[in-house]
């Protein structure tokens, strides 16, 4: 920085004096406003990276007031069902689902509100083309810790489809899980007619989700037992233990092959070559291998293809009924309470 002079003069009560004073004064206003003045805020996000789903561009102004529309997040609502300390979301869609949840929750909590908030939404729409700006997203979950979260209660406003797509969890007496319902009571995710197994918390990624997935994960509890879903012949047990964990081929009798993977444990005698009953217990779900978290990994192959497990075993959407569509009625009206309100 250069450095300042000023040149000295004669005291006297005459306009030099006058004129030092005046130079003096402005040039201190000058450093107060370079190190005290100006605007410190951020610059204004650029939301054109990584854009996954087609939104289209979203011109902005860093000088314009905020939108009245502004992403908000509401006070803690009261419980409902299994649910406390319930916080009420809404949010318009700018970019990716992952990017307009950034802007609004703080820290790694926005990436598991958007990966539990797509685990049901993947039911409904495609997610990497269905989106567009101007789509309306209502929550209402859970935080769980620091990071996870439990979404009791979705809305989302689908501008391609031209419908709202509501999901509210609720659970049937006598089962362990729940699942999301519409608001007519019919399950959102699609349950197996032929199943590997009976209890699990999550459908956590399909077949064709977007990231070269070649089977359905079904998230659980370590020890959950798991089944053979026809009658089949064991092919061979744990290869490639780092990444697949302690794993289960089985042939069934018109040639598809399953694999399990991510196993916590085989069951004694189901080895190569071994004959498998339909319904028979052949593992326990796990955590092992190239996974963060316990769950089954199922996959089918047929002729030399990868196929659907959900179209090859067969498919089927719950309704509630009875004293179950009664409650879950009631407890409907407490999360669009809790909401703020249905979406248009």
């Amino acid at each position: 920085m250069a450095k300042l002079t000023f040149a000295s003069s004669k005291p006297s009560m005459g306009l030099p004096v006058t004129l030092g004073v005046l130079l003096v004064l402005s040039v201190g206003l000058n450093l107060y406003l370079l190190f005290f003045g100006g605007d410190g805020g951020d610059a204004p996000d650029d939301d054109s990276a990584d854009v996954v789903e087609p939104v289209g561009e979203q011109a902005g102004d860093a000088t314009a007031e905020p939108a009245a529309d502004e992403p908000a997040v509401d006070e803690p609502a009261a419980p409902i069902g299994a649910f406390e300390k319930l916080e009420a979301l809404e949010v318009e869609v700018t970019g990716s689902l992952s990017q307009t949840l950034d802007k609004t929750v703080e820290g790694r909590r926005s990436v598991w509100l958007t990966a539990t908030t797509g685990r049901i939404l993947v039911w409904c729409l495609d997610m990497g083309s269905d989106l567009r700006a101007g789509d309306k997203l209502k929550l209402l979950y859970e935080p769980d810790g620091e990071e996870e979260v439990k979404i009791a209660a979705l809305q989302f406003h689908s501008q391609k489809k031209d419908k709202t797509y509501r999901a509210y969890h609720y659970t049937r007496p006598g089962e362990k899980y729940g699942s999301y319902w519409n608001e007519s009571g019919v399950e959102v995710p699609a349950r197996f007619e032929e199943t590997p197994i009976e209890e699990y918390e999550q459908i956590t990624a399909l077949l064709g989700d977007g990231r070269n997935h070649k089977g359905i994960d079904f998230m659980g509890e370590t020890g959950t037992p798991v089944f053979a879903v026809k009658d089949a012949t064991v092919l061979r047990t744990t290869w490639n233990f780092k990444y697949n964990g302690n794993s289960l081929e089985l042939r069934y009798g018109d040639g598809a092959i399953a694999r399990y993977l991510h196993l916590e444990g085989i069951e004694p005698g189901v080895t190569a070559g071994s004959k498998i009953a339909a319904g028979q217990q052949v593992a326990t779900l796990g955590n092992t291998g190239r996974t963060s978290a316990p769950h089954l990994h199922y996959e089918v192959e047929k002729n030399g293809r990868i196929i659907d497990p959900l179209d090859y075993h067969g498919n089927v959407h719950r309704t509630l009924t009875g004293a179950d569509a009664e409650a879950f009625k009631e407890m409907v009206e407490k999360y669009d309470e809790a909401m703020g309100g249905r979406l248009d």
